[in-house]
């Protein structure tokens, strides 16, 4: 039996000694260490220490494999120093790649220059670093505590924090920082896109160069910025200043608190507004389309309203439209302003302004219309106040029959195609201006042609006087008559 192991021995060591190689199960082994089945185990303590005096098998600059079962670690790959040495290695801990470092029990770290110093930690690419229960992945990233940094020179330095992307950091507690050198710095915040800053505590910033720095604010878009506390700000270059308000577009500006802000360029000079839509062209020349206060006056094309509903000052034939035939300035149903007229608007001559009153739930009754062409209806009485308590300056008329006799009654019939066609009987105002000019007035018709009018209830009065005046000479007749019949 001896002389069989001897041989055995004598060999294995012949087999080395030429080739400089250890065949395990083979003959022709082609490394220094050739397992044929791959079969291999290295074992350590059944239970780790708290610490260990022992050393790992190397230390120091160098390339290797290394297994060290005092902490059950594993490294391969090449170091410049210290890194693989005893006190750098973490228990449970691997390392793989140049001058990498998993010094955290149960840490990761491989790449260049990566360092894993946390518990559980895990860092992965060029000169990462990764804290306790952290990530770190990709060029030059860094993540604190429970943290997570994946791209190019991110970090994530608060607890429990995301950053990934170009730059990005997020150092606020719980924070997210995605996209091209984005800050999220306030707790619980998140800054995605491109230059975004989130300051604001639970803030969001999303896009490019945007900034949520109040407080559960958001900034959406290009350039905007959301400070008002619980704001939002939307679009491009917005601004949300006001607390809990939200503006929408751009360049617009909520700087009233619970005010939403949509358009562009909208007026700035009040803090009253619940709703703006603005409508300016640029920063110096705001103005809004529409205006809502807190009193709930609302403004069309005016930021300060008086009234529940006011217009913007300007004269135009269509200020309000309520049914449009045609799109101009005459054919619809509605409201104009006309140098100091309101334009009470029909749509054709063959239309009415009519007023109605209820006779009851269901019904309505007619009272009083003006039609298209002129002509006025009303089935009740027209009264005009005639209080001598109003007047002053009273005079007696005097006689008028001498002029009622130089007026004369006209049929007549409209220039006018829109007017009524129906002949008409009436006076000629010129004839009355000369003899009453009391009862004509001067005012603008079509086209804006000055036209006269006459007061014909005004009429009634100087009749009444020629009647008294003409039946004073029946009587004196009647008295002549009289007295030569009795002669």
């Amino acid at each position: 039996m001896k002389r069989y192991i001897f041989l055995i021995a004598a060999a294995i060591i012949c087999q080395v000694c030429s080739s400089q190689n250890v065949g395990i199960g083979i003959t022709t082994p082609i490394a220094r260490l050739h397992v044929s089945d791959s079969n291999v185990l290295f074992t350590g303590p059944v239970s780790l220490p708290f610490t260990t005096t022992y050393h790992p098998p190397a230390s120091g600059a160098g390339s290797r494999m290394m297994w060290y079962p005092q902490k059950a670690a594993f490294r391969t790959g090449n170091v410049e120093g210290a890194q693989w040495d005893k006190d750098n290695i973490g228990k449970y801990s691997f390392a793989t790649g140049f001058n990498t470092i998993a010094i955290g029990q149960g840490a990761f770290s491989s790449g260049y220059n990566s360092v894993a110093s946390g518990e559980s930690s895990t860092a992965m690419g060029y000169e990462t670093t990764a804290g306790s229960y952290s990530t770190a992945m990709g060029f030059s990233t860094t993540a604190g505590s429970y943290s997570t940094a994946m791209g190019d020179g991110t970090i994530a330095s608060g607890v429990g924090s995301t950053a990934m992307g170009v730059g990005a950091t997020a150092s606020g507690n719980n924070s997210t920082a995605m996209g091209y050198f984005s800050i999220a710095s306030g707790l619980y915040s998140t800054a995605i896109g491109r230059e975004t800053e989130a300051p604001g505590g639970t803030s969001t910033a999303m896009g490019l160069q945007t900034t949520a720095s109040g407080f559960n604010s958001t900034a959406m878009g290009n350039g905007t910025t959301a400070s008002g506390s619980n704001s939002a700000a939307m679009g491009v270059s917005t601004t949300a200043s006001g607390s809990s308000s939200t503006t929408m577009g751009v360049f617009s500006i909520a700087k009233s608190s619970n005010s939403l802000v949509i358009g562009r360029y909208n007026d700035t000079t009040a803090t009253n507004r619940l709703f703006e839509i603005g409508n300016g062209n640029a920063n110096n020349a705001r103005s809004n389309a529409m205006t809502v206060l807190e009193n709930g006056n609302i403004g069309i094309g005016t930021t300060n309203p008086h009234a529940l509903l006011q217009f913007a000052n300007t004269a135009v034939n269509r200020k309000l439209i309520l049914y449009e035939t045609v799109n101009n300035d005459h054919q619809y149903y509605g409201f104009g302003i006309n140098g100091g007229m309101l334009r009470y608007q029909v749509d054709d001559v063959s239309s009415e302004h009519t007023f109605f009153a209820a006779t009851g739930a269901g019904t309505s009754q007619y009272v009083f219309a003006v039609h298209g062409d002129g002509n006025i209806f009303a089935p009740g009485i027209f009264t005009s106040t005639s209080d001598a308590r109003l007047k002053k300056n009273i005079t007696a008329l005097g006689t008028t029959l001498d002029k009622i006799k130089e007026l004369n009654g006209y049929t007549y019939n409209w220039i006018s195609p829109t007017r009524d066609q129906r002949q008409q009987i009436g006076l000629l105002a010129q004839d009355v201006q000369k003899l009453f000019p009391q009862l004509v007035t001067e005012f603008k018709g079509d086209n804006d042609e000055n036209v006269l009018g006459v007061n014909y209830l005004g009429l009634i009065p100087v009749l009444i006087e020629a009647i008294k005046e003409q039946q004073k000479q029946i009587e004196e007749l009647k008295n002549i008559i009289y007295d030569k019949k009795n002669k």
